[in-house]
Formats: C-alpha cells, sequence, structure tokens
C-alpha cells in the first residue's frame, strides 16, 4: 500500500474513530439520570430534569423529577426564582402562593385548583404531590400562571423558563442612610446575576431579557448611562445595553473596596435594589489610652443598637445590616469587667424586621454595677468599654436628688433642647463643629439617668438622656461647655412609679365595632388612654403610652415599651363583644406569673385589686376577673399587668354610655383613685 493510500486510510480510520467517540460522549451526556423518590409511601425511580431559568441551571438541593410525563419542581422554587410567597395549609394540604397579581391555591393529589378564587382544572391532569416528604408542583402551570415563558428541549431532557422581556426605566441612588442603596427600576419583573471583580473592585450586575431605557440626554455619545455617587463605598455607576442577541442589561459599580451587599426584589416586584451591607472583620482586645477595650473591626459604618440584661449580667450589641465576616463565634477575652465575648448572626424577633440582617455581639459581664458601659464608635471600628469612667468630652456629677452633665466644646455653642416628659427623654442639638464628643452610647443605669446616645445627624451632633424619671431641668452654655442640670421632678410622692398605658388595637386593627352605634373600639380605647393619662399626670404619675395615634403597635413591641421604661404596672384598655347582645359589666383580665417567663411577682392581687374599683367606682355588672396567659400584652410585661375591658359594645345600655366623654372621665379618676390606694 503506498504512503498516500497508508495516510488516507489512516485518516478514514481516525475520523470513525472520533465520529463514535463523539457519538458515544454524546449519549453518555444525555443519557437519563434516575432518582428515588417515595410517593404515598411506596419508593419510585423518577428521571431527573434539569431547568434553566433565564440561561441559568436551577440549583435545588431536590432535583425536579418527571412525574406521569410532566415535570414537578419543589415548592421552594417557587419563592427562590418565580419571586411568589408561599404558605402551607398542613390542615387541608393546601399551597397557597401569592405573587403581585395573582392568588393561586394548589391542593395535594387534587387535579382541581384556584386561581384568584376561580375553580380550574389542572390542564395536564397531574396534581402536586408530597415526595420525599417534599411538596413538589407542577413546572409548567406554575410557571405559566406567574406569567413566564415555558420551554421543553426533548433531547438534552432540560425545561427551559425565561421571563417576559422588560425596560430598564431608571437607576436611582439613595444616600439618606449610613450606606447608599441603589435601585434599578423596570417595567416589568426582572432578574439577575452578579460578579464581583478585584483590581479595581468592581461590582458588575448583568439582568438578562431587559432593554436600557433610559432618556437619550442621560447617556453619553457611546450610550452608557453614567452616574458619580461618591458615597462610600460606591464610587460611580456605569449602565449600558451590553448585548441584544440576547438583551442583557449590564451595570457596573466602581467600589472604594470590596464591601458586603445583597441584591433582593423590590417591594412592588418590579425592581432591583442593591443595599450595601457590613462585615465585622475581627474581635480584638487592646488597651486605648490606657482603658481596656473591646475593639469590632467592620469593613463599613454600621449603625448599631444596644441593650443591657441582668441575671446573668451581660451587654448586648446588635449591630444592624451587617453579616459574619471572619469573626468567630467566641472569644476568651477578659477585662475588668469583661469574662467573654459571644458573636452571631442574629434571627429578628419582633423588636425588628423579618428581614433586618443582624450581627448580635454579646458581652459576658462581671457586674453591670459597678460600671459604666459604653460604646464608642470611631469610622470602621466599634469599642467597647466597662469601667468607671466616662466618655471623653463628658463629665458628669451626681448628688442625693439630681446630678450635672458637662459637654465640652469648642465654642459658645448654642444648644436647642427638648424634654419629652412621656419618655422622659431629653433631647439636646448642637453643632457637630462646636462639639469634642464622638458617637456613643453610654449605659449608666444609676438612680438618675437610664443611658446616653450620642449620634450625628446632618451637621448636628444629637444627644438623647434617657432619664429614669420625670426631672426638671436646665441648659446653660458658656466658650468651654455646655451644662445640663437636672433634679427629680417632686410633684407628689407618686412620681417615683411609672404606669404604662396601652391603648389596644389601633391602625389597620379596628378592634370590636359596635352593631348599636358603629362606635370602632381603636378609636374608644384611645380616647380613655388619653384622658387616663391626662388624671395620672396630675396624681403626679410618670406616664407612658405605648401609643398616642391611630396607629398599630406590634403587640411584642408594647411590652418591650413598658419592659424598656421599668413601668411599675401596666394597664391595657380594651372594650368588649358578645354575640349575645343582652351581656354588660366589666372584665378585667391578666396572666399568672407561673404562665410567664419574665414575671415574678404574683399578678392577681393587682388584678383583684383594680377590678374592685372598677366594679365600686363606675357600678356596673361584675363579668369576673380572667386568667388569660394567651395575651401578649399582660404575660411579655415584667411588672403587675392588667387588660381592663370596660364596657360592651354590642350591649345598647353600655355602648351608648362608653362612648360619653363623662363615662372617660369617670374611668380615669377610678383607675387613678385605684393606684394611689395601690401604691400606698
Amino acid at each position: 500500500m503506498g504512503d498516500n493510500m497508508k495516510r488516507l486510510f489512516l485518516f478514514i480510520t481516525l475520523t470513525i474513530v472520533i465520529f463514535f467517540a463523539f457519538s458515544i460522549f454524546v449519549y453518555a451526556d444525555y443519557s437519563p439520570q434516575y432518582v428515588e423518590m417515595n410517593i404515598d409511601g411506596k419508593n419510585i425511580n423518577l428521571e431527573k430534569i434539569n431547568i434553566l431559568i433565564n440561561g441559568e441551571p436551577l440549583i435545588s438541593d431536590v432535583s425536579p423529577v418527571l412525574y406521569e410525563s410532566r415535570t414537578l419542581v419543589p415548592v421552594k422554587f417557587i419563592i427562590d426564582y418565580l419571586n411568589a410567597q408561599i404558605d402551607w395549609d398542613s390542615k387541608n394540604r393546601e399551597v397557597h402562593i401569592y405573587s403581585n397579581d395573582k392568588n393561586i391555591t394548589i391542593k395535594i393529589d387534587s387535579k382541581d385548583i384556584i386561581v384568584d378564587g376561580k375553580q380550574k382544572s389542572l390542564p395536564y391532569g397531574v396534581p402536586a404531590k408530597i415526595m420525599n416528604d417534599r411538596t413538589m408542583v407542577p413546572l409548567r402551570f406554575a410557571a405559566e400562571e406567574l406569567g413566564f415563558k415555558v420551554d421543553w428541549d426533548s433531547k438534552m431532557r432540560k425545561g427551559i423558563i425565561s421571563s417576559a422581556k422588560q425596560d430598564i426605566l431608571d437607576i436611582v441612588v439613595n444616600t439618606d442612610n449610613v450606606l447608599p442603596k441603589i435601585e434599578i427600576k423596570a417595567s416589568g419583573i426582572v432578574y439577575h446575576r452578579e460578579m464581583y471583580l478585584d483590581n479595581p473592585c468592581r461590582l458588575v450586575i448583568d439582568i438578562p431579557n431587559t432593554n436600557l431605557e433610559l432618556d437619550k440626554d442621560r447617556l453619553d455619545e457611546n450610550g452608557v448611562f453614567k452616574l458619580d455617587v461618591n458615597t462610600y463605598p460606591v464610587k460611580m455607576i456605569r449602565a449600558s445595553q451590553f448585548s441584544k442577541n440576547p438583551y442583557i442589561t449590564r451595570l457596573v459599580l466602581d467600589m472604594d473596596r470590596n464591601a458586603g451587599y445583597t441584591i433582593i426584589q423590590g417591594e412592588n416586584e418590579k425592581s432591583l435594589e442593591i443595599v450595601f451591607t457590613n462585615l465585622i472583620k475581627n474581635i480584638s482586645n487592646d488597651k486605648i489610652n490606657d482603658r481596656e477595650a473591646i475593639i469590632i473591626e467592620t469593613t463599613n459604618i454600621p449603625k448599631y443598637n444596644v441593650l443591657k440584661l441582668n441575671n446573668p449580667d451581660r451587654m448586648i450589641l446588635d449591630i444592624m445590616d451587617s453579616f459574619i465576616g471572619q469573626a468567630k463565634d467566641k472569644y476568651n477575652y477578659k477585662t475588668n469587667n469583661v469574662k467573654g465575648v459571644r458573636v452571631s448572626q442574629f434571627k429578628p424577633d419582633d423588636l425588628y424586621n423579618v428581614n433586618d440582617n443582624i450581627v448580635r455581639v454579646v458581652f459576658d459581664l462581671m457586674s453591670t454595677e459597678e460600671s459604666n458601659l459604653i460604646v464608642e464608635q470611631n469610622k470602621d471600628k466599634i469599642f467597647f468599654y466597662a469601667d468607671n469612667k466616662l466618655i471623653n468630652g463628658l463629665n458628669y456629677e451626681k448628688g442625693k436628688e439630681g446630678g450635672k452633665l458637662s459637654i465640652d466644646s469648642s465654642s459658645n455653642s448654642k444648644a436647642s433642647v427638648v424634654y419629652d416628659e412621656t419618655n422622659n427623654m431629653l433631647k439636646i442639638t448642637m453643632s457637630k463643629y462646636n462639639s469634642n464628643i464622638k458617637n456613643s452610647a453610654l449605659i449608666l443605669s444609676d438612680a438618675f439617668i437610664d443611658n446616653i446616645i450620642i449620634d450625628t445627624i446632618d451637621n448636628n451632633r444629637v444627644l438623647y438622656i434617657k432619664f429614669k424619671q420625670n426631672m426638671i431641668y436646665s441648659v446653660i452654655s458658656n466658650s468651654k461647655q455646655i451644662d445640663v442640670n437636672f433634679e427629680k421632678k417632686d410633684s407628689t410622692k407618686n412620681n417615683k412609679y411609672t404606669v404604662v398605658i396601652d391603648a389596644g388595637h389601633g391602625g389597620k386593627d379596628p378592634g370590636a365595632i359596635s352593631p348599636i352605634n358603629g362606635a370602632i373600639e381603636k378609636d374608644l380605647n384611645l380616647k380613655t388612654a388619653l384622658e387616663l393619662e391626662k388624671k395620672l399626670k396630675e396624681l403626679g404619675f410618670n406616664v407612658v403610652m405605648t401609643r398616642k395615634t391611630d396607629t398599630l403597635v406590634n403587640l411584642y413591641e408594647r411590652a418591650y415599651i413598658a419592659n424598656r421604661n421599668d413601668g411599675d404596672v401596666f394597664i391595657s384598655i380594651h372594650y368588649n363583644y358578645n354575640d349575645n347582645k343582652s351581656i354588660k359589666g366589666i372584665q378585667t383580665l391578666y396572666c399568672p406569673s407561673y404562665k410567664s417567663d419574665v414575671k415574678q411577682n404574683n399578678q392577681y392581687p393587682f388584678a383583684e385589686y383594680m377590678h374592685n374599683h372598677l366594679l365600686s367606682g363606675l357600678n356596673v355588672e361584675d363579668k369576673k376577673i380572667v386568667r388569660r396567659p394567651g395575651l401578649v400584652v399582660t404575660r411579655e410585661t415584667k411588672m403587675d399587668a392588667v387588660l381592663l375591658e370596660l364596657g360592651f359594645l354590642s350591649n345598647y345600655e353600655e355602648a351608648k354610655k362608653i362612648c360619653t366623654d363623662a363615662y372617660r372621665k369617670k374611668v380615669a379618676e377610678v383607675v387613678g383613685k385605684a393606684l394611689v390606694d395601690y401604691f400606698k
């Protein structure tokens, strides 16, 4: 065989080998894969299905599967990728899907569904199923009902989901907070891909299926939108039409340095929000100006809240808009009064928004009584001290009945002073250029002052001095300092007691509505509470209100207000309702101490005292004292607490009476006298 023939034979042979090798590779790559699923008590092997969403693969701990020739996906997919919310009704075995404009109910094992209140049949007859203890729903139905396009690649065994093409209408920067927030407004629901680049630092965000539709005068000659931000950590934003096949809008954020951030869907689902967050880099122990300090290093300049707790003694620092970066969860640092530091990513409770990102730092203390607890902030560092010194630039002299705070000032600074008697809070505002004090929080908890918070707002330094009780004060300025003199308000001996008044319901929660005259409970509660506040202040009590306007206050927040203000008693004002229109009278509700985690005193004596005074003072029928441990406001308040039901809106006789000014004034007089006698 000649050389040419040999080369031809070798070429043909290699071509055949490569062809078959490639064919085998392609066949292997696209051969079905199976996963075992437990359905209706039986283990069944089902084919795994790959899903692409706007070109990106679906990532899930439970694989989408082919069941009766239809693709089912885990219900969490709808939350993570289709921008809808899910509620699971375990009693009725139903999935409730809520989007911006849809309300869908899918019942497990049922071929019928409800869309916006109308019953339909699933178009393919395959119901939602429980598989491996997970709820799986039909992909095509869920996606198409929520406005997505669904295609099927039979060769690749792949579901392809794409959102409708949208326009990017605006890019807005909000710099009201410490860190900027960037909002990308669109004509409909949009998605994104992101990557972070170094040298120089850039955050790149691609928004598929979108067209950059900004006014032409906002674009340069190359069609690029540019916006100087110059607010840490963002220097500039650039946006352009990155491609048209497929359509992709690209945003590039030029950064000062690598910073924590989250990208979330806006409230109306037609926007993306870039929110910058703080990372905790390290926590160390060092001496600062001869003071033992715990130092928290952060990537940004965060806001924080402070809280002091006893039994055991500890100080809590909640660092807002933050994540744990390189920080450990425990440090064995010790100072004169600190015996350890703990760090965690805190799951927001009722004091915060459920979406807040909070790092909680807990300082375990030897004692909170012998030391001042001070938190100071200097740029991206937070310093914690626990000793007998004060904040630099602040002096404090205590006497038997009051004291004096002196604030260093570099010139003859004028100060604006506002005193909130309801919360015993003195607010002092002065120019930051004339002040030598830094942003900080000082927890004193002595006989007069609970805490002092120093903040910077615009060009002003603002001091919030939280007194333990109402004070008489004077503020005197000179060339070197501002002196705040204060002493106890000695109107009567009742001024050492704090009464917390809670007007039930409010805002979008109306409470009961009278069928007799249409009176709304929330309004009567507030009117009665304000009348009672007026009376108690005349009697010399310190009064704290959980609400003074028609607003809805969270039940746990009401209890927190009472506990935070060290209330001596808590009174929640309500009016009653019963379908039996003949029922009338006064009812007093309370939570036994053994049903509460925070109460120590027996709660019944206070309830009995208040109830008996109301019966005799108002000359009404007795609907008894009732144990109600399920009531948050009486269960979560540390002090003696009652909920007073001051009459029935459903009873003709009482509905007319309780809507009068005279009745509310009488209630205030009776409760006031009861409290005076009780504290004796």
